[in-house]
């Protein structure tokens, strides 16, 4: 049988939750992201490895965020060849400053970043 899957090397998934749950237990959006992310990784890739990097009770407005920042210096340090985040709103509410921090940080890196939305049925 034909595979048709991209080969990846390392993938990161991003999920950020952007309000408290109150609570200490990992927000069920996180939960679902995840599912999510991962549905779409196994359906479309081959891959080495998975990686996870999870903001939860975080803020889109900044880049203070430990998970983001981890995964940032990952990127940095080319340990990265591919991001899937569910939307690129995970990553920052104004995209435009996402992509200028991007470039200048990381401007000879050659990762992608896949944002995906499950469209319903």
């Amino acid at each position: 049988m034909y595979n048709n899957k991209q080969s990846i090397n390392n993938i990161a998934l991003y999920m950020r939750l952007s309000k408290d749950d109150g609570d200490k237990e990992e927000s069920e959006s996180i939960t679902n992201q995840r599912k999510i992310i991962y549905d779409f990784i196994n359906e479309n890739f081959n891959f080495k490895h998975c990686y996870e990097y999870t903001d939860d009770g975080y803020t889109g407005a900044n880049f203070k965020r430990p998970g983001f920042q981890k995964m940032m210096k990952d990127i940095q340090d080319k340990k990265i060849d591919l991001v899937i985040t569910k939307n690129l709103a995970r990553f920052r509410k104004k995209l435009y400053r996402f992509r200028r921090i991007h470039r200048k940080k990381i401007p000879k890196s050659k990762y992608k970043i896949y944002s995906y939305i499950r469209q319903s049925r």
